[in-house]
């Protein structure tokens, strides 16, 4: 027998998140639940300072989330999707993806184009 026979393959090691996808998925996990904190009181004070503990843990890490630029993403998005439904002429649609997207990042660039299809909406 050799020494060589003796060892024994290495397993494969798990693949981790990518940083960019890891960032995408705790700041959207820390926004739902800023958003709901509130509500913890309701199941008990425990729950809600274990979520504070969290929040400040993860701020104290250096962990940067990066909460802004995902919002402002965000918002872009939802004003573009609200310029293609404008586009199809589906103006319910556009008025939608238009107050989500101000309601995401208030400087987004839509609040006149929101105003302009308010006039012109009759359904509402």
């Amino acid at each position: 027998m050799r020494a060589g026979d003796r060892i024994i393959p290495a397993r494969p090691r798990p693949q981790l998140v990518p940083d960019a996808d890891l960032r995408l998925v705790v700041a959207t996990l820390m926004e739902l639940l800023k958003d709901r904190r509130g509500l913890f009181d309701a199941h008990g004070r425990h729950l809600r300072l274990s979520y504070e503990a969290f929040a400040c843990a993860l701020r104290n890490s250096g962990f940067q989330v990066g909460e802004f630029q995902d919002r402002q993403a965000r918002a872009r998005t939802q004003r573009r999707l609200g310029e293609l439904a404008e586009q199809r002429g589906d103006i319910a649609g556009a008025i939608a993806f238009y107050e989500l997207a101000l309601r995401s990042y208030a400087d987004v660039g839509c609040r006149r184009l929101l105003e302009r299809l308010r006039g012109l909406d009759v359904s509402t």
